[in-house]
């Protein structure tokens, strides 16, 4: 039975972590840096800020399939392309300006993404972006980096389901999602620490209540040899 259970553990364990989302890509920005879209792709996915998105892409097999991996990419493609999406976010009520984007897709996927932010126009007929441009864009490519055989290479790759989150840097360096945590963090480190100071005197009063009780036992002859 033991050996059955040991056994059994170890898959039980692989089945649970099999939708972990363990890998992450993060990019950090300043929107005062960004270079304008140019033009609104009219087939971006709307999406929140500070509310994670849930999406699926299909991997290119190579990253010139992708379009992703150089920097001349065009920052306003003419096609739609199945290995990557343009996500838009309302920018509207949202003052700062050093944001931070995390994905992240399961391990079990051997996936490159590559995550570019471009500053967006409310009006598509604009060449170019006002300095009140209330939109911003995200590209998203991938790329698998698997492995495969040459008779699969013909073959549409698996999709990959990801997480999306836009989110304001507070102070240009805490993400905004942390500052509750941050708070419970030192809440828990402060009582910590007040009760630490009460409970050691405690302990220290104990300690040395037993020391005496043990020196008491121990009889008159001993101690003197």
């Amino acid at each position: 039975m033991s050996i059955i259970s040991h056994s059994v553990y170890p898959l039980v364990l692989l089945f649970l972590a099999a939708p972990t989302y363990a890998n992450t890509e993060i990019v950090n920005f300043s929107r005062s840096s960004l270079i304008p879209a140019g033009i609104e792709p009219t087939w971006s996915t709307r999406a929140q800020v500070g509310h994670a998105a849930q999406l699926i892409l299909e991997p290119a097999a190579e990253a010139s399939d992708a379009h992703c991996c150089t920097e001349d990419m065009p920052a306003a493609p003419t096609s739609k392309r199945s290995h990557s999406l343009w996500l838009s976010y309302d920018m509207d009520r949202q003052s700062f300006d050093a944001y931070t984007i995390r994905l992240s897709w399961p391990a079990s996927h051997p996936t490159e993404f590559r995550i570019r932010p471009y500053e967006g126009c409310e009006n598509s007929a604009k060449s170019g972006c006002d300095d009140d441009a209330n939109l911003l864009y995200v590209h998203v490519t991938a790329v698998t980096t698997g492995v495969r055989p040459y008779s699969a290479l013909s073959i549409a790759s698996e999709a990959v389901p990801f997480h999306i989150l836009l989110e304001p840097l507070r102070l240009s360096v805490v993400p905004a999602s942390l500052i509750p945590f941050l708070f419970l963090l030192v809440f828990v480190v402060v009582l910590a620490y007040f009760l630490f100071r009460r409970v050691i005197p405690h302990f220290e009063h104990m300690s040395t209540q037993a020391r005496h009780e043990l020196l008491a036992a121990i009889p008159t002859d001993k101690k003197t040899s």
